[in-house]
């Protein structure tokens, strides 16, 4: 499974595939950062060689998989999301797009 989000990965920003495909996922891969997010299961940076990869879970029950740069990039990205859901238990109105 990893090999197919890879190279998906390289043509385009994200690769979407089934929630019950997690486990196997995750059994493929070291998971460096895992975060609950209260709103939409959990956010984990993930490692395979020389990747990082960021796993969202989206409401439709959907595994959102990007591609970073680095680890430090995969660490900002993970920031922003969770200040995100953070401002949405404040009330800001502002909506988590998993598809951009």
């Amino acid at each position: 499974m990893i090999d197919a989000v890879i190279n998906n990965l390289k043509k385009q920003k994200i690769y979407i595939e089934k929630a019950e495909k997690l486990p196997e996922l995750l059994s493929q891969v070291e998971t460096i950062e895992e975060h609950d997010t209260f709103f939409s299961d959990k956010i984990r940076i993930l490692k395979i060689g020389k990747n990082y990869l960021i796993q969202e879970q989206t409401p439709q029950k959907e595994l959102a998989i990007r591609l970073m740069n680095s680890r430090n990039e995969a660490k900002q990205f993970v920031l922003h999301r969770l200040e995100t859901y953070e401002n949405m238990w404040n009330g800001c109105g502002c909506r988590v797009n998993y598809y951009s």
